[in-house]
């Protein structure tokens, strides 16, 4: 007999009750029987088995390789569960926080929420950030000299002994440079310096104070064409040297000097790093050139002539020297050079001219002088000539 007549015959003895009854017994066999093993037989028919492979389903979780960290610190997630091959994609909207592929990070101390997204199927867990802990080695900063005018720097140091790591120092503020160990400013303020040697570091602050202005001055103020105007300064900061310049046309500048070539004004600007200064000078027209007097004027060689000048202008000595052979110019007569500075003009070894050069500043002026012979005299029967006597019978 078949399997379904045996099923038939079952409740073939419940006929007796309800239809209705009768129907829903009757449901249910065919569904068990459509459902039953693979066998087909009675025996089959008494153990109903559901056919058909369902997966089994589970919750979508997550986690890290830790709950806290250090801000800055990054956490790994991971998930667990949920179904299928769909990637897990992990999300975060906590102020502060950021998800990177499957890194978490934070910006400040507090919690991140993340939220893990598979296909239909999401996941929540929460992970503390802390402000790390540190430990503090301080240095102390100095700086020498701890306040100074912009354009002076200030030497950067830690006492000998704190570290035997190299020191860097660097500085923020803005106008402020730290180069190696100096630290110097562009403007007037305050300049904080940050020292770090190995794990210790320190800070302080340094003061830049206004530059005072830089003058010229000129000695003498006023001068004649020739002569030079000696210039100086005052003011401007720190130690470093003052340049001094001029655009005019018949002046000149050299190292502190300054002059000119004809009667008019020359400006000045003096400059010391990032200061400035200019003057004016006033050149006047020379009253008259430099000319040499000798008295007297012509002389016997081997007697000297004084010499003099006029004319010329400022205050710098008349030097007077000749480069003639057999002249000589000294304090006194019969000097051994023949340029010789002097007053005294003398022809030692024969009649004839002797050029003379005066300077006076960066004037200058010649004149030529005479030396004549000795004239011839006669004492007693003994000629002299040329200062040698002769005797009468001689000539």
């Amino acid at each position: 007999m078949s399997a379904m007549g045996a099923r038939t015959r079952r409740f073939a003895s419940l006929g007796s009750g309800s239809g209705r009854a009768t129907a829903v017994v009757v449901c249910a066999v065919m569904l068990l029987a459509g459902c039953g093993g693979s066998g087909g037989s009675a025996t089959d028919a008494s153990t109903p088995v559901i056919r058909g492979d369902v997966a089994t389903t589970s919750a979508l979780t997550v986690s890290g390789d830790t709950t806290t960290a250090a801000v800055g610190t990054p956490i790994a997630l991971t998930s667990a569960g949920g179904t299928g091959t769909d990637p897990v994609i992990y999300e975060t909207a906590s102020a502060g926080c950021t998800v990177t592929d499957s890194s978490l990070t934070a910006t400040a101390p507090g919690t991140c929420v993340v939220t893990a997204t598979q296909g239909a199927q999401t996941g929540t867990a929460s992970f503390t950030f802390a402000i790390p802990m540190t430990i503090s080695y301080p240095l102390t900063v100095s700086g020498t000299p701890a306040t100074a005018a912009v354009g002076t720097a200030i030497a950067l140091s830690i006492p000998v002994g704190s570290s035997n790591d190299p020191v860097f120092y660097r500085t923020t503020s803005a106008g402020c440079k730290v180069t190696y160990y100096s630290l110097t400013a562009t403007a007037a303020g305050t300049c904080v310096v940050n020292a770090t040697a190995g794990e210790k570091t320190g800070t302080a602050s340094f003061t830049f104070t206004a530059a005072s202005s830089l003058t010229i001055t000129g000695t003498p103020a006023t001068a004649a064409v020739g002569t030079p105007i000696a210039l100086t300064s005052a003011g401007g900061t720190g130690s470093d040297p003052v340049s001094y310049e001029t655009s005019g046309a018949v002046c000149k500048v050299t190292d502190s000097s300054l002059t000119a070539t004809a009667a008019g004004t020359c400006v000045v600007t003096a400059t010391q790093r990032e200061k400035t200064g200019t003057a004016s000078f006033t050149f006047t027209a020379t009253s008259s050139p430099l000319t040499i007097i000798g008295t007297p004027a012509t002389a016997v060689w081997g007697t000297p002539i004084a010499l003099t000048s006029a004319g010329g202008t400022g205050t710098d000595p008349v030097k007077y020297k000749t480069n003639t052979t057999g002249c000589e110019v000294s304090d006194t007569a019969h000097g051994t050079s023949s340029t010789a500075s002097g007053t005294s003009l003398t022809a030692f070894l024969s009649a004839g001219t002797c050029t003379v050069t005066a300077t006076k500043g960066t004037q200058t002026a010649t004149a030529t002088f005479t030396f004549t012979e000795p004239p011839l005299r006669m004492e007693s029967d003994e000629f002299y000539v040329s200062g040698s006597p002769l005797d009468g019978t001689a000539g």
